[in-house]
């Protein structure tokens, strides 16, 4: 009988054990490199995370090539970006890119896997790369659960949920250690991938192969002696809950009793702040409080395990907690919420007694009942299988990816090139020296001159041709560039833009490939002594309202254009206003992550192109309750901050736009929609 052949195995996280404070992403992707290590995979970790020293520095590497696991950190962003997800995502599809492995795991927070995905689908690289992305919980379902966002700026939220969702809907396979979470996707309209599995989390044991051997004894009667809250001091673990059933307990169940918080404290709730609320008749009961932070894994179950400990674990919100196989594991009593998935990893017979409904009602209840008993309860018993899940993995790693497309022809449609000029020859001319070198293609190029006062270019490549617009506006200029040619795809570029030799065939082949209407292309900025990669979401759902995340450089079908002009000239970025204009009228935009032009024009944004902001918003507010998502409603502060700037909207080209009703009435209008 053969034995299977191995896979190349590469994991994408942003946390480990030994890397810091791992939680639980990194606890359950460290024991899966292990365990598939173990299981004969050939196995490595990209981690992206920020503590690499810290591997370094605790011999982590060592214990990780231990098992056969490699580890090698990606380096982090410089910090001076804005889309700090895309500088991440990036990052790691270029080492897939450069070394293709059989198969991908990456996590689904903050979508490691993006661009490789995008990659892949527009069939651009990793044709033949398995990806399966591990549902711990995006962006969005943290916020949900913890009832407010997860970071400060409401367009980093709103770029990071896109891209999640986006990772998830365009892999092979998902995989979720809870079915609670994949009905959570599918129930906000998320196009799941046919192939999914539930699959446990794999604990230490299962990683290292100890199931035979025989877990702590179970202390079922014990007197309790302390109530420990096990999680992070943060509001979707339910520490806020904990602090309201305190208050309404009846001081005389916790005489005596100590109370130990067994988590690292968060900037939403430090030490000082649970000290302060904490209620001051259930301090003056108790006999002690305590906090425990910064302990590693061994360290923190060895508290658990102490005699006399009833945990408590109230989250607003969890998956799959590894806190709960952690207490199975061990036999430890506890009490936990049923939020989310953790009823599906205890016994059936065993919820009603050991779980509780997430609000204050149902955590005083179930602490009142255990308390007036005064004994621990006995330890729950497990709902899943460790071994099935090791073979279910196992599993996984071996399916194929799914099956591409036949790789298109990119030279069966022609293209229009329209570059704009407003009278810089050298910078005409370094562009159109640039686009006498693509490749792979069947382009005519047309320069389009900026109004009558534009001079007339001295010097042009043979076959290129020149036409004038009547008025001084891009839109104009684009208008005639169009109207001169008839080929079925055009692709707009400005004199500033110099576009790599694959532009034009890169493009067509993504659009070839994913169908769209519209494809666009990351650039490459000059910034006064230095360039920096932006890339675009293609996209960006109500996000589009405050910047231009759709893209400046793109290839269009001729069909969807028409009448480009607006309702005043665009001032900065005409790209925005068009490609917005194309989206609301139904076009589908992709963008390929990758930088294919050099050019020092910015993309727009409502701070530094309010007059194109609000022909953006022109648009918009006649298509809002069918355009308008989460993301507009994520993207909310943003547009307050930027309303009083946008309606002092200044002279812009020959036309002073009206003035509009401030972004914060779509803002809030996107907010209210359910």
């Amino acid at each position: 009988m053969n034995t299977p052949s191995p896979r190349n195995v590469t994991l994408v996280t942003g946390e480990l054990l030994g890397a810091g404070r791992a939680g639980g992403i990194g606890t359950a992707h460290s024991w899966l490199a292990i365990a598939l290590a173990r299981l004969g995979h050939r196995v490595e970790v990209l981690y992206y995370g920020l503590q690499a020293a810290a591997l370094r520095k605790g011999n982590w590497m060592a214990f990780y090539e231990r098992f056969g696991v490699v580890v090698r950190p990606v380096l982090p962003p410089d910090g001076s970006r804005k889309d700090w997800h895309w500088d991440r995502t990036t990052r790691i599809a270029e080492r897939l890119v450069a070394a293709p492995p059989d198969v991908v795991i990456a996590q689904d927070l903050g979508a490691p896997a993006a661009a490789s995905l995008r990659l892949r689908h527009l069939d651009l690289a990793l044709r033949g790369t398995l990806f399966v992305v591990y549902c711990h919980g995006t962006s969005q379902w943290i916020n949900e659960c913890a009832r407010r966002a997860r970071v400060t700026d409401p367009a980093e939220l709103a770029s990071a949920t896109i891209l999640e969702r986006s990772a998830v809907e365009l892999a092979d396979v998902l995989v979720s250690p809870s079915t609670y979470m994949l009905e959570w996707m599918a129930a906000r309209g998320w196009a799941l991938p046919a192939q999914r599995r539930v699959v446990p989390l794999l604990t230490r044991r299962a990683a290292l192969g100890e199931l035979a051997s025989k877990p702590s004894s179970r202390r079922a009667g014990e007197t309790i002696a302390r109530l420990c809250f096990f999680g992070r001091l943060e509001e979707r673990k339910g520490i806020g809950l904990l602090i309201a059933a305190l208050e309404r307990l009846d001081p005389s169940l916790l005489r005596g009793l100590e109370l130990e918080l067994l988590g690292a404290p968060t900037p939403t709730w430090p030490r000082k702040r649970v000290e302060r609320a904490l209620p001051r008749k259930a301090r003056r009961a108790l006999r002690s409080v305590s906090f425990a932070s910064g302990l590693d894994q061994p360290a923190a179950l060895l508290r658990l395990a102490r005699p006399g400990t009833l945990v408590v674990m109230p989250a607003l919100g969890d998956n799959s907690p590894n806190a709960i196989y952690e207490c199975l594991e061990l036999g430890v009593p506890f009490l936990a919420s049923s939020a989310g998935g953790t009823s599906e990893l205890v016994a059936p017979e065993d919820r009603e007694r050991v779980l509780f409904e997430p609000t204050v009602d149902g955590l005083v209840e179930a602490l009142e009942r255990v308390l007036r008993a005064g004994t621990l309860p006995a330890p729950a018993a497990p709902a899943y299988d460790l071994e099935a899940a090791l073979t279910a993995w196992d599993e996984t790693v071996r399916l194929s990816p799914s099956a591409p497309s036949p790789r298109p022809e990119a030279s069966v449609e022609r293209i229009d090139v329209v570059v704009t000029s407003r009278g810089s020859g050298q910078r005409l001319a370094r562009c159109l020296e640039a686009l006498a070198h693509q490749e792979g293609v069947e382009a005519t190029v047309v320069v389009a001159l900026a109004g009558p006062r534009v001079p007339e270019p001295s010097e042009l490549p043979a076959g290129v041709e020149v036409v004038r617009a009547a008025r001084s506006t891009f839109e104009a200029a684009r208008q005639a560039g169009l109207e001169a040619g008839a080929a079925p795809l055009v692709c707009f570029l400005d004199e500033e833009d110099v576009p790599d030799p694959d532009l034009l065939v890169t493009l067509a082949r993504a659009r070839a490939s994913s169908g769209a209407d519209v494809v666009t292309c990351g650039l490459r900025l000059r910034e006064a002594d230095r360039e920096r990669v932006h890339l675009f979401l293609g996209e960006p759902g109500g996000l589009g309202v405050l910047e231009n995340a759709y893209g400046t450089v793109a290839l269009v079908r001729r069909s969807l254009l028409r009448d480009l002009s607006t309702a005043w000239p665009s001032e900065h970025d005409p790209d925005w206003v068009l490609l917005a204009r194309l989206r609301l009228q139904g076009a589908r935009i992709v963008s390929v992550p990758r930088p294919l032009v050099t050019t020092s024009r910015r993309p727009g944004t409502v701070d530094g192109a309010p007059g194109d902001a609000l022909l953006v918003l022109e648009d918009a507010e006649r298509a809002l309750p069918d355009e308008a998502d989460s993301a507009a409603r994520l993207a909310a502060g943003l547009a307050a901050q930027a309303a009083q700037h946008a309606s002092r909207v200044g002279q812009t080209g020959g036309g002073r736009p009206p003035r509009r009703r401030p972004l914060t009435t779509l803002a809030l209008r996107a907010w209210r929609r359910p």
